[in-house]
């Protein structure tokens, strides 16, 4: 097995059940005030995802009901794609979000708590491409990526030359990659492997090393210092 899968095996499941231990540990807090509303995209696989029946779930999603519970509160969650969620909470409609990369771009309209995880992004190509193995090689290349993603960020950010296309979800841009529309999708690398996996993608690949780090955490409006602290409170606990 991948060494990246041996730790992801282990690491993931592991999370989980210390969130879901850490949420039946805190069955005694009675909560104190009306919900938080909160926002969910639905597929950024296992951190947030969405249910047949209209849940929000994963890790992160419930990580944030687990902090909020040991702090006597509760959480509601509004299901909507990312770029969305994330305006909504720019402009006060949502007062958190369960995963945001904290970023130079976002500080000023975004608060965040301390990381909770910390990953890479990569580079997803054809099987069939031989031309990209490092964002160097990316210059003139149609690179898609989500809309209003961390990798979209990166992208403009360091300038190299790639014709970014921003997609509703990475799934679509996925998708579109393995029918032969780009060359090539950043994302982070363990949501590029589960939505291969469930998209039956057998085409693609990553290539070369993890590039930019992630720093994810939860993220409130700017300036709301009273739920970021009650969020770095529930983190700590």
């Amino acid at each position: 097995m991948n060494p990246f899968w041996k730790r992801a095996a282990w690491f993931l499941p592991a999370l989980m059940l210390w969130s879901s231990l850490g949420m039946a540990g805190g069955g005694a807090v009675v909560p104190t005030g009306p919900p938080i509303l909160s926002g969910c995209e639905p597929d950024y696989p296992p951190y947030c995802i969405v249910a047949e029946d209209g849940r929000a779930g994963g890790f992160s999603v419930e990580l944030l009901r687990a902090c909020l519970q040991a702090v006597g509160r509760e959480v509601e969650f509004k299901t909507a794609p990312w770029s969305e969620i994330k305006q909504d909470l720019a402009d006060g409609r949502l007062q958190a979000l369960p995963l945001m990369g904290r970023t130079p771009e976002r500080e000023a309209q975004y608060d965040f708590t301390f990381p909770y995880l910390t990953m890479h992004g990569t580079l997803v190509v054809r099987e069939d491409n031989a031309d990209i193995r490092a964002p160097r090689d990316l210059a003139g290349k149609r690179v898609a990526v989500m809309q209003g993603d961390n990798a979209e960020e990166y992208l403009q950010r360091s300038g190299l030359g790639a014709e970014i296309v921003p997609r509703p979800s990475f799934e679509i841009a996925l998708r579109e990659l393995s029918e032969g529309q780009h060359d090539a999708v950043v994302v982070q690398k363990l949501v590029a492997f589960q939505l291969m996996q469930q998209a039956g993608l057998k085409n693609l690949q990553t290539v070369g090393p993890p590039i930019f780090p992630q720093h994810f955490c939860f993220a409130v409006r700017e300036g709301d210092r009273d739920l970021l602290a009650m969020l770095n409170e529930g983190l700590s606990i």
